[in-house]
């Protein structure tokens, strides 16, 4: 294809009259809205419906708005409430406690007592594995606990040597599950 060949424009012709646009402000002012006119006279003020107004100005505003105060608040109770060192496996509720005291840290598991309803054949057999991290976040040392649970409140302790322990996390198996449970060593 040749591109010599077309027509890209023409010159003007001398017969023609150049168009002529006639732009009145007043007579476009006449027909427009009230908001309009008023911006043009300078009498316009920015609409500031401030932060909470705005958030609640339409209908899917307050709906993001209330579904992200209950997520927060969710988060909020949860992470006040929840705690690593507890937890409840087979309906039974386990805690986990440690303390540092002249050297040594001493670790607790806790099995509270079964409720009323409780189904499982006892005694059953409990299984930790207690690891105590030290402050450069490595485990510092692991030992295993083991006893029978007779459906009354047990506990399973064991000792380790304080040479800047942080945290405990013990695997705990009981009733054919498991969980983990962590916990910030007490000064005392």
């Amino acid at each position: 294809m040749t591109f010599d060949q077309k027509d890209e424009g023409r010159e003007a012709d001398p017969n023609e009259s150049e168009l002529i646009f006639h732009y009145h402000r007043e007579e476009r002012l006449k027909n427009a809205p009230q908001l309009v006119k008023d911006y043009y006279a300078g009498k316009f003020t920015a609409y500031r419906p401030g932060l909470f107004r705005a958030l609640v100005s339409t209908r899917s505003n307050r709906f993001m708005f209330f579904a992200l105060v209950v997520a927060v608040a969710v988060v909020l109770i949860l992470g006040f409430f929840h705690k690593d060192s507890q937890d409840f496996m087979a309906g039974v509720k386990a805690n986990l406690t440690a303390f540092s005291y002249e050297e040594t840290v001493y670790v607790s598991v806790e099995l509270e007592d079964a409720p009323k309803k409780f189904e499982k054949s006892l005694p059953l057999p409990v299984g930790a594995e207690i690891h105590v991290v030290n402050t450069d976040g490595q485990v510092a040392e692991i030992k295993k606990i083991s006893g029978k649970y007779e459906g009354k409140s047990a506990f399973f302790r064991t000792t380790f040597s304080d040479y800047d322990i942080l945290e405990v996390t013990a695997d705990l198996t009981f009733a054919g599950e498991s969980c983990r449970l962590k916990s910030r060593i007490q000064k005392r």
